[in-house]
C-alpha cells in the first residue's frame, strides 16, 4: 500500500496565464489549473532543506501523486496560499513539494 491512503488534504494549483487584450497589451492572470489530494505536513518554519545543492527554509511539505506542477505555481489550501520552493520526484511514485506559507 502506497502513501496515497494518507492523502486527506484537498489543494488547488493556480498558474499564471498570459494573454493579449483587445488593445494588444499583455495580460497575466492567475487561474485555477487543477485540484488534487495530498498530505500536508507543517514544519518548524526554519527547517533547512537541501536538494541538488539548493537550499530552502520551509514552512510546510506536501506529499502528492505525480501531478503537473511547477515552481512558479501557487498552492491554495482553504484561505492559505503557499509558494512552491522545491519539487522532488520520488522514483515516479509521488512528489514532495516543499512550500513556504505566504504571509
Amino acid at each position: 500500500m502506497g502513501i496515497e491512503h494518507n492523502y486527506t488534504t484537498t489543494y488547488s494549483v493556480y498558474r499564471v496565464s498570459s494573454s493579449v487584450d483587445t488593445n494588444n497589451f499583455d495580460i497575466e492572470s492567475l487561474e485555477l489549473y487543477s485540484t488534487k489530494k495530498g498530505l500536508l505536513e507543517p514544519l518548524a518554519g526554519n527547517e533547512r532543506y537541501m536538494s541538488d545543492r539548493r537550499e530552502a527554509y520551509t514552512t510546510h511539505r506536501l506529499f502528492t501523486g505525480i501531478v503537473s506542477v511547477t515552481e512558479s505555481d501557487e498552492i491554495h489550501i482553504g484561505s492559505y496560499v503557499y509558494d512552491i520552493d522545491l519539487i522532488q520526484n520520488f522514483r515516479n511514485n509521488h512528489l514532495e513539494l516543499i512550500l513556504i506559507l505566504r504571509k
